[in-house]
């Protein structure tokens, strides 16, 4: 996992960035709100922890900017502005979540945790498969040999199927009754399986 680091103060992105490596985070840092955005523009990132007061470029800026770019990558806020009024700001801007300093290690570490569990932090782009793409955000389904290149959501050859995400890997209806072992979460599908992983 790859964090990236934005705190003009020195002493608390190292002690952060110190932290972050112990627990066995790649942590990359930048003392300023302009090298920031440009490694979150051009590195991948798990996860991103940003001051808002940044010189060169606000922090509610790199969100707005991130954003916009339909960058994804969560973004835990870590600042000294801890007003309801900062924090509504900052999380409208784009951020995932917010934690006011001073603040506690162990719970910085849970919170940059509850943020990797999240599906959005673990689902790529696009799912590809020999010849057959999905986007698992809008469900979109390209088949290099169709007649039709892009067909909407989840229908292939005039069926439908539901797709989802378990254990990793992409999974259809028709997948799902064959494994059934009863556990919530696996939707009754109506075949016509996609892609497998």
């Amino acid at each position: 996992m790859r964090i990236l680091v934005v705190e003009d103060e020195h002493r608390i992105a190292d002690t952060v960035r110190k932290g972050l490596v112990q627990e066995g985070y790649a942590t990359d840092v930048a003392y300023d709100g302009t090298s920031g955005y440009d490694l979150a523009s051009a590195e991948e990132y798990d996860v991103i922890i940003l001051d808002i007061m940044l010189p060169g470029m606000s922090g509610i800026d790199i969100c707005l900017s991130l954003r916009k770019e339909k960058n994804h990558t969560p973004i835990l806020l870590l600042t000294a502005k801890g007003q309801t009024a900062d924090k509504v700001a900052g999380l409208n801007s784009g951020a995932d979540d917010y934690l006011a300093k001073p603040f506690a290690f162990d719970e910085l570490l849970a919170r940059i945790r509850a943020l990797l569990r999240r599906p959005a932090a673990f689902m790529p782009p696009t799912i590809t498969v020999k010849d057959i793409s999905l986007n698992p955000q809008t469900f979109v389904c390209r088949r290099c040999f169709f007649r039709r290149p892009e067909i909407s959501g989840i229908e292939t050859n005039g069926r439908r199927s539901r797709l989802w995400r378990r254990e990793g890997r992409v999974r259809t209806g028709s997948e799902s009754r064959k494994n059934a072992d009863g556990r919530r979460g696996q939707p009754a599908g109506d075949g016509g399986g996609i892609v497998h992983g």
